[in-house]
């Protein structure tokens, strides 16, 4: 596994989630089974809180919150690793006239940006996920990535949110730097997750 695949897989908070794991197929119903025996019809999704935009502004109380319950909904970049540490996934949530301030802490680095918020919805400034270089087969190639989290608020204490990220290379490196992988630069990932108030003040 390479450091580029943790690093994507840490940042992007989505890596050793149980939701993450491959649904195993079921095995075949033997002819002249009882009905009890037969493969249940798959559970539908449950459909996330509605957004409504232009209602009254919901107000998230200040504290520690925190994020969990990844499904990962995109991976254009094949960096999701489900045998790598996701790191700490906290945030400190400030409110602001507009909206409200994140000081989120990936894998213990702190990541600051402004959210604003319109009506039960919010949307977050693009942040740094990570810049790093690599000499590839003897060629240059540098990697950046940008994380946005934006989602919809239950209450003043939880939302349902989606983190996206986006990866660009530059470099001669580019075309080399993940082989195998069938990547076109640039590329993007989303998981959605719970984000919630675990303490306030």
């Amino acid at each position: 596994m390479s450091r580029l695949s943790v690093a994507v897989c840490v940042l992007a908070f989505a890596c050793d989630d149980p939701a993450l794991d491959p649904v195993p197929t079921p095995a075949p119903v033997p002819e002249g089974a009882p009905p009890s025996a037969a493969v249940p019809a798959a559970v539908p999704a449950v459909a996330g809180p509605t957004p409504v935009p232009d209602g009254p502004p919901t107000v998230p109380t200040a504290g520690r919150w925190e994020v969990s319950g990844f499904v990962e909904t995109s991976d254009a970049c094949s960096f999701f690793d489900p045998d790598a540490g996701h790191g700490d996934r906290a945030a400190t949530l400030t409110p602001a006239p507009t909206g409200f301030g994140l000081r989120l802490s990936i894998d213990g680095n702190e990541r600051a940006f402004a959210c604003t918020v319109a009506g039960n919805t919010f949307t977050c400034e693009p942040f740094a996920l990570f810049t790093q270089a690599a000499d590839v087969a003897g060629k240059a190639a540098t990697l950046s990535a940008t994380g946005q989290l934006a989602g919809v608020f239950v209450s003043e204490s939880k939302a349902r949110a989606t983190t996206s990220g986006t990866v660009v290379c530059e470099g001669a490196g580019c075309s080399e730097a993940l082989p195998g992988k069938g990547l076109t630069f640039p590329c993007t990932f989303s998981a959605d997750h719970d984000f919630a108030l675990v303490s306030g003040g």
